[in-house]
């Protein structure tokens, strides 16, 4: 139970809104985060950086270069990897749960790996709400 409520922490961290964000410029990280970056994902060269409390998180790819997103410790240990998800694709659970209990569509998702392999899904709803799930689609928290 701990260690799910802590994934799920540090998933809300991560998915936070721009506002807990510090823009960083790529030389104000330190060189080993950069570096593990790159090395679990080769295609992250043109990543724009935030400080999330103490970790550092990576933006990448896509129009607006945040398709994907990554985030790290000060000493470069993976903490999770997000990316967006197709509505369409979401468990049923999640798409249900929104339905009887916000009665609103659902704008956006959003997939995200811990670094031990643990799945969650990050809904938006109108009004700038953030739903999190687990992989089974059961509600976890809502921001």
């Amino acid at each position: 139970m701990k260690r799910t409520l802590l994934i799920a922490l540090l998933l809300v961290c991560n998915f936070a809104g721009d506002i807990f964000a510090q823009k960083l410029s790529p030389n104000s990280v330190p060189p080993a985060v950069r570096l593990e970056l790159m090395r679990r994902y080769p295609d992250a060269g043109k990543a724009t950086w935030e400080k999330r409390g103490a970790n550092y998180q990576a933006h990448w790819g896509g129009k607006i270069n945040k398709d994907n997103s990554a985030l790290f410790t000060p000493a470069s240990a993976f903490i999770s990897m997000s990316n967006p998800a197709d509505v369409k694709f979401l468990p049923i659970a999640i798409k249900s749960y929104v339905q009887v209990h916000y009665h609103t569509p659902i704008v956006s998702a959003a997939k995200a790996v811990s670094n031990i392999g643990k799945i969650t899904y990050e809904i938006k709803i109108a009004g700038n709400k953030y739903l999190i799930f687990n992989s089974e689609g059961r509600f976890l928290k809502a921001e």
